[in-house]
């Protein structure tokens, strides 16, 4: 387990972006697979940086469905969603991110980790080309996480 409270913002910025570049070709992979199977009666997408109430490193990248009975829609896409998730395996991290004390930080680690996952998300996006039809598709932070807007992706 990396050490975090070593980093500075910067240092954490570019490690962090660092391990979501290196973990592309995956996500690449389930958005190709969501747009395969993407449900006629899909209306939008949301692709939600998800972080911890405790801001200690942990976070998902998942994409989600909208439009009518949710559950329905999400179920078909749902070997597909979870595009970046950090786990613990075994009682090891993988992938191995930079872990935080959540009460002593010298900067808003939630927020950077949001900010940089939706970065990330864009070139991603930019990468991907876009889904088999189009829908609106947004990206956005959780939990009054980065910007106030969501970056319109389509």
């Amino acid at each position: 387990m990396i050490d975090g409270g070593e980093m500075d913002e910067a240092r954490y910025r570019a490690a962090l972006r660092g391990i979501l570049d290196a973990h592309s070709g995956a996500a690449l992979e389930k958005l190709r697979g969501l747009s395969r199977d993407l449900p006629e009666a899909a209306r939008g997408l949301s692709i939600l940086v998800h972080v911890p109430q405790d801001p200690e490193g942990m976070f998902d990248v998942a994409a989600h469905l909208d439009g009518p009975d949710l559950h329905a829609l999400n179920k078909a896409v749902a070997a597909h969603r979870d595009l970046f998730g950090v786990r613990f395996e075994s009682g090891v991290l993988v992938p191995d991110v930079p872990m935080f004390d959540p009460f002593d930080q010298a900067f808003d680690v939630n927020e950077v980790i949001t900010r940089v996952a939706l970065d990330w998300i864009a070139a991603l996006w930019a990468a991907f080309g876009g889904l088999s039809r189009p829908i609106p598709v947004i990206a956005a932070g959780v939990d009054h996480h980065g910007p106030e807007t969501p970056l319109r992706l389509a």
